[in-house]
């Protein structure tokens, strides 16, 4: 990463106007885990309690999470996330931080949302169903987890802060550590 050391005066390096709210990479990946492992956990002992059948209940659930996890894993790493961050352009002067509202709704939809809105419904037509899509939530959760995990370290060993201006072709912006 070389550009990334002085900010710019609130245009991008492309000559643009300033940025909309930055929104801090490795925050949000850590608030979309929270959200998703507690609607995960949350819909499996919602569906456990209600449901007599809880061994393919929680069989259902323990494959989804795995299955999610793996594909989930497997299509982050081959996305453009990685180049985006090490190709990030310098942090603008006065640009803003998205409020962790914009930050959860930002990362939740469409696909965490989404997911719960198919557990809810599927729920009272088929439990393993549900509990399915419920360990899909969860294998989300851990997919984000190894994302903010491995992103925070790699924020410590370029010394750098991430934050991203979403959109239809995100934006990357590091700042030096400690300003």
């Amino acid at each position: 990463m070389t550009g990334a050391a002085e900010p710019t005066a609130g245009r991008n390096q492309s000559g643009g106007t300033s940025v909309p709210p930055l929104i801090p990479l490795t925050g949000s990946f850590l608030l979309i885990t929270g959200i998703r492992a507690v609607l995960g956990l949350v819909a499996v002992a919602a569906l456990v309690a209600v449901f007599a059948d809880d061994r393919a209940i929680i069989l259902a659930f323990v494959v989804g999470t795995g299955v999610m996890t793996m594909a989930a894993l497997w299509r982050a790493q081959r996305g453009s996330y990685f180049q985006l961050r090490e190709d990030a352009e310098a942090w603008p002067v006065g640009a803003a931080r998205a409020s962790w509202a914009r930050v959860a709704l930002r990362a939740a939809y469409p696909s965490t949302i989404g997911l719960a809105v198919l557990i809810a419904v599927s729920a009272p037509l088929n439990a393993t169903l549900a509990a399915l899509l419920a360990g899909f939530e969860l294998g989300l959760a851990l997919m984000s987890l190894a994302l903010a995990v491995e992103n925070g370290l790699w924020e410590v060993r370029a010394r750098v802060f991430l934050a991203y201006a979403p959109g239809l072709h995100a934006r990357y912006y590091a700042r030096p550590h400690g300003r």
